[in-house]
């Protein structure tokens, strides 16, 4: 019995460390030609990273920046990579 309350106990300590160590760093500057995604597709972005986090079990240790691109400004980007 006193085993569960150990790791209960461990389990919280360690959950309101973590809570209290969190803080929203700001978001990175998107690079040249790239604008912010619409309200809609950042809202999707979120729900996807979320998912992501909690489907590796692991939190991101940073924001993730996230925009959209032209296509003739992605394949001049995209180009050298592939070269």
């Amino acid at each position: 019995m006193r085993a569960p309350r150990i790791i209960l106990s461990c389990l919280l300590l360690l959950l309101s460390a973590d809570g209290a160590q969190t803080q929203t760093a700001p978001v990175p500057a998107l690079p040249e030609g790239v604008t912010p995604l619409p309200p809609e597709s950042a809202k999707h972005f979120q729900e996807l990273l979320e998912a992501a986090e909690k489907y590796r079990g692991l939190k991101a240790l940073r924001p993730v920046p996230a925009g959209t691109l032209e296509e003739a400004e992605l394949r001049r980007k995209m180009v050298p990579s592939l070269t």
